[in-house]
């Protein structure tokens, strides 16, 4: 079975933010320290919950501190990718995903 997907790379929680209003959003990767300031990866994918309660999330940091443990936990996030990861380990992790879209039905995470 193949599954289809678009893909869509933001370099600024901006640029995520506004295609996620406009396109919806199934599956989100950030790193936790995405953007300029620490943390914001976490604070983009709170936002992007609110605009897609579904949407699958997949952290990725190369951290080892626990500091971030509590709130990503709260987001209730669907994966987690120590960097570097490989290319074997974000497919397992996308094989495991919370949410599974399904192309017949309407997307949940659609926006308007």
């Amino acid at each position: 079975m193949t599954h289809g997907a678009e893909i869509i790379c933001c370099r600024s929680t901006e640029k995520a933010l506004a295609y996620a209003r406009e396109k919806g959003c199934d599956i989100l990767i950030t790193a936790i320290d995405f953007g300029s300031m620490k943390g914001e990866g976490i604070l983009l994918a709170e936002e992007i919950k609110e605009l897609c309660p579904r949407v699958n999330i997949i952290f990725a940091t190369a951290s080892s501190e626990g500091e971030y443990t509590s709130r990503i936990l709260k987001i209730h996030y669907s994966g987690f990718l120590n960097k570097p990861y490989t290319a074997e380990e974000l497919r397992k992790e996308l094989e495991n995903l919370r949410y599974i879209s399904n192309e017949n039905d309407s997307n949940p995470n659609s926006v308007g």
